[in-house]
């Protein structure tokens, strides 16, 4: 990372929720310049002064809100790096509240496009989720769009600028995760309620996003979804191996999602989108994938998994004794 990040000031919307927390670390011990933290949180960013402490010059902690375009053009000012993480994420206010975030995750994410191509910025990066492809909730369709809006983004940039998406799974060790709900309830002796014994979800870490985000930084042009390959889980075997760990409360299963529009698994990448598929190199293991959307050039997928898209069925499982080993840290 310190080598596409030194120098640079950079803006994150949505800058003191879990990504933002962790990239302002990543930002400073790699010598960024400065950092602007965007949210409309005012109870996190008192949490997140307290955090950084008085010594934190170099980050500024700005209320604001990406639907309001003067917000936005006050925060790029003299930004090199955009990284747009501000969003709804929650599913079921997301299918509750259509208009509310279809008004944050669509009007702002192309409001924050237009605040980009007026800047003076050279990156923006967009956070995007596996539940893009293939949308079957509010939010995945949301966030799919979103996709669309920076990859016109790109078409329409002065060479020498860039906009690009970051899509991935769930984030383990991120505040809110079904990790840490599972984890408080089980720590409080409740149970932990799982719905539907086959549901199964991709997961990455904080530090696997840094990295591919790091590698995409330095390899993309402009256009493209970078797709982090997670490892599966089984949440049902999750809830259990937590149980397990914690020695104390129960798991108690459900059959059926929890709401609708909920998938039982994931699409990573769209057998339509394998044609502009190819391994995103700098990444431990070929654990990423990009996908060139602007087809300047022609790839052949890097292997037969994306020449139909990816699946959670292709990706590296964690059950029993490997799932615990990879939990016992994060407790």
């Amino acid at each position: 990372m310190s080598e596409v990040l030194r120098g640079k000031r950079a803006l994150v919307t949505g800058g003191t929720g879990a990504f933002g927390r962790r990239f302002t670390r990543a930002f400073r011990d790699a010598g960024g310049r400065s950092l602007v933290l965007l949210s409309r949180d005012e109870m996190k960013h008192a949490a997140m002064r307290r955090e950084l402490g008085p010594q934190a010059a170099d980050v500024e902690l700005r209320i604001g809100d990406i639907t309001d375009p003067a917000d936005l053009q006050l925060a790029l000012r003299g930004v090199d790096l955009v990284i747009h993480a501000a969003a709804m994420k929650h599913l079921p206010e997301c299918e509750a509240n259509v208009r509310a975030s279809t008004r944050v995750n669509v009007l702002g994410t192309q409001l924050v496009a237009d605040a980009f191509l007026r800047s003076g910025a050279e990156t923006l990066v967009f956070l995007s989720t596996d539940k893009a492809p293939y949308a079957s909730s509010v939010y995945g369709a949301q966030k799919y769009i979103g996709e669309k809006i920076v990859t016109e983004c790109a078409r329409s940039a002065e060479q020498g600028r860039r906009a690009f998406s970051l899509r991935y799974s769930n984030v383990m060790d991120s505040t809110g995760s079904v990790f840490h709900v599972f984890r408080e309830r089980l720590v409080a002796g409740k149970p932990a309620m799982v719905n539907g014994a086959q549901t199964e979800r991709g997961f990455v870490s904080q530090s696997e996003v840094l990295d591919v985000l790091g590698a995409a930084l330095a390899a993309a042009r402009g256009g493209e979804v970078v797709v982090l390959v997670p490892r599966v889980v089984r949440i049902h075997e999750l809830a259990n191996a937590l149980c397990k760990l914690i020695g104390k409360g129960e798991v108690q299963l459900a059959e059926g999602t929890a709401f609708l529009g909920e998938k039982e698994s994931a699409t990573l990448v769209m057998a339509e989108e394998a044609r502009v598929a190819r391994e995103l190199e700098g990444v431990p293991g070929g654990a990423a994938v990009l996908l060139d959307l602007l087809s300047r050039s022609s790839h052949r997928p890097p292997n037969e998994i994306a020449a139909k898209g990816l699946t959670l069925d292709a990706c590296e499982r964690l059950s029993g004794g490997e799932l615990e080993r990879y939990l016992t840290p994060l407790l």
